[in-house]
């Protein structure tokens, strides 16, 4: 990657956001080996992604029909 502001994303850049689209609760350790690189390599360039802005965050999907509530307010807020 080049800069925080246009960064250009190599190979492994592309296969570490490939693997943490899949599954983001991925160890450091275990994505390294998902694209062939150390552990301490994989979790700099990680940082550099979030830092430039390319992974803005991870999030949690929520299966509402596993939930055991029968009822469920939804909240919206205008801004």
């Amino acid at each position: 990657m080049e800069s925080t502001l246009n960064p250009t994303l190599d190979a492994h850049d592309t296969r570490i956001l490939a693997e943490l689209q899949k599954d983001a609760r991925l160890t450091m350790a275990e994505l390294g080996r998902r694209v062939h690189l150390s552990q301490p390599a994989v979790t700099e360039r990680v940082k550099k992604l979030e830092a430039a802005g390319v992974i803005s965050g991870y999030r949690a999907t929520v299966n509402l029909g596993k939930r055991k509530r029968s009822k469920y307010h939804v909240y919206q807020s205008a801004l």
